[in-house]
């Protein structure tokens, strides 16, 4: 009856399906604390920074520990993170200077599918509903395409920022980083 893996049904609870998803999702870490890093450079928001490193280390917390080793710590850091986005979400929109109305309507959409998401896993794993698995399964894949958006309109915030990684300071006396200064609207 169910026709469209999810998320965890793709990465997979065992050698070796499961270390090679766990080895990516790894190497997405370094991006991933780079971009919190530049928020943080943008910004100046301790809570952003702490949000920010809190909500990665809870993925992967759940990335890590499937369903199959711990369902309840795997839905802790899972709920942790869900929660965690959505202040994350609200100071890096408060603080965009160049994609806070694609960032909102992201965020509404992230949030939005959260309630049918919902009503699909209880349908499944309560009510035994045929073809509910499926619909959460496409639900919770809108999830990472929605967060990786999300995130994907950063680059358009960090045009401002310039990074040297040579020897010889930047113009304005700096060694690794300068903020273009950009005028209020």
């Amino acid at each position: 009856d169910e026709w469209f893996p999810s998320v965890s049904a793709t990465i997979g609870s065992f050698y070796p399906e499961r270390s090679i998803f766990q080895a990516l999702i790894a190497l997405a870490a370094i991006p991933r604390f780079l971009l919190i890093l530049g928020h943080y450079y943008l910004s100046g928001s301790i809570t952003t920074l702490i949000i920010g490193l809190v909500r990665t280390l809870s993925c992967g917390g759940w990335v890590y520990i499937t369903s199959t080793d711990d369902q309840d710590v795997h839905d802790l850091f899972m709920i942790l993170y869900i929660a965690l986005t959505l202040p994350w979400n609200v100071y890096v929109t408060k603080s965009s200077e160049k994609s806070k109305k694609w960032r909102k309507l992201i965020s509404i959409g992230f949030f939005g599918t959260m309630v049918p998401l919902v009503q699909h896993f209880v349908k499944h794993k309560v009510h035994m509903v045929p073809g509910a698995y499926s619909i959460y399964a496409l639900l919770g894949w809108s999830l990472v395409a929605l967060d990786i958006a999300f995130d994907a309109f950063s680059i358009k915030d960090f045009t401002s920022i310039e990074i040297n990684l040579g020897l010889e300071p930047l113009q304005q006396g700096t060694w690794l980083f300068k903020r273009e200064e950009t005028s209020s609207k």
